[in-house]
């Protein structure tokens, strides 16, 4: 992934390109197959207590699961996984100095 900033040089500004990394969303299990994994922030998302990852048996399959996940987020049936890591991952409020 290519990202466009800016910086300056000798006085003038000078759109520049940086080459940003970008972490895959699948490991290699043990089994032989492939882990895949959402994120939200930082945290995981649990599909179910205990369990945040969807299991592919090769790197061919990855793609139809993706589907499948972007049409169940459509739908609405993971609202209640994003608002548990929407939930755990608030930002919070800096305290004052007093």
């Amino acid at each position: 992934r290519i990202v466009r900033t800016s910086e300056k040089k000798d006085g003038e500004r000078v759109q520049i390109e940086k080459q940003q990394r970008v972490s895959p969303w699948w490991r290699p299990a043990p089994t032989g197959g492939y882990v895949f994994f959402v994120r939200a922030g930082w945290k995981p998302i649990e599909f179910e207590k205990g369990k945040s990852a969807i299991a592919v048996p090769t790197l061919d399959k990855l793609p139809a699961l993706i589907d499948m996940l972007i049409t169940a987020i459509r739908g609405g049936e993971l609202d209640e996984q994003l608002a548990a890591v929407a939930k755990a991952t608030q930002v919070r409020k800096a305290r004052k100095a007093a």
